[in-house]
């Protein structure tokens, strides 16, 4: 009877163990690296942050969605991205990427342009290591499937104010073959780690 009880209680302490040091490794690397949401659309990642007082903010106010697209179509999407931080210096990084649903146009005629502006407190910020705009001001066309547009860093307190343009530019020959056609896709703002 004795032996039972220390081969239990052996057990027991074996059991225990395994679960108590996943206990403490999770909570301390919990603590020491923190991952904020990017909220406002679904198809948002986490941002990694080398703080736990910065919180990124993705607000877009709609995707595109046009069916029977015709040549002369523009379009635009606006959006922002916030580091909503009290703490100084407290940057993060993000990508910004296209979620293509549906480009059945897939042509050098339908192309997008991105410009930003950045402000703190509504005075202008310039940019540097800690505060860089994703900017497309040449004409790029519009990839026919998902793809990462480019990267941005952002600062404490720091408002990145984006305006996508869309285009399907009349070439002044032939498109009927590219006229009502459909194309869906939205701008998602994914949080990237810090380098």
């Amino acid at each position: 009877m004795k032996y039972e009880k220390k081969v239990n209680l052996k057990s027991l302490i074996c059991a225990i163990i395994p679960v108590i040091s996943f206990i403490a490794v999770s909570t301390i690397s919990t603590y020491a690296f923190y991952l904020a949401s990017v909220v406002g659309n679904e198809d948002n990642g986490d941002l990694a942050l080398k703080s736990a007082q910065v919180f990124a903010v993705f607000n877009a106010t709609d995707s595109l969605n046009v069916e029977k697209m015709l040549p002369g179509y523009n379009g635009q999407i606006e959006f922002s991205v916030v580091n909503t931080s009290t703490e100084e210096e407290a940057y993060g990084n993000y990508s910004l990427a296209w979620d293509i649903v549906t480009n059945e146009i897939d042509n050098e005629s339908f192309v997008y342009t991105l410009e930003g502006t950045s402000d703190k407190d509504g005075a202008p910020v310039s940019e540097g290591d800690t505060n860089k705009l994703v900017t497309v001001p040449a004409a790029r066309r519009i990839p026919s499937v998902s793809s990462v547009i480019g990267t941005g860093t952002i600062n404490t307190g720091v408002a990145h104010k984006y305006v996508l343009k869309i285009n399907f530019l009349e070439s002044g020959t032939d498109q009927n073959n590219l006229q009502g056609k459909k194309f869906e896709g939205k701008i998602v703002a994914k949080g990237d780690p810090q380098v």
